[in-house]
């Protein structure tokens, strides 16, 4: 998956990204994974 390579090169750490997936898994939410890429992008 593409958005798991991204993530991975932003510098979040697998414990993340398994946490990640797992809300997206859950509820489809891809408004807070946006946020989140959002927030690591502004900084």
């Amino acid at each position: 998956m593409e958005l798991l390579v991204s993530l991975n090169s932003m510098g979040l750490s697998p414990t993340w990204i398994a946490l990640l997936v797992v809300l997206w898994k859950q509820d489809k939410r891809l408004t807070i994974i946006e946020t989140i890429l959002e927030g690591k992008n502004n900084d």
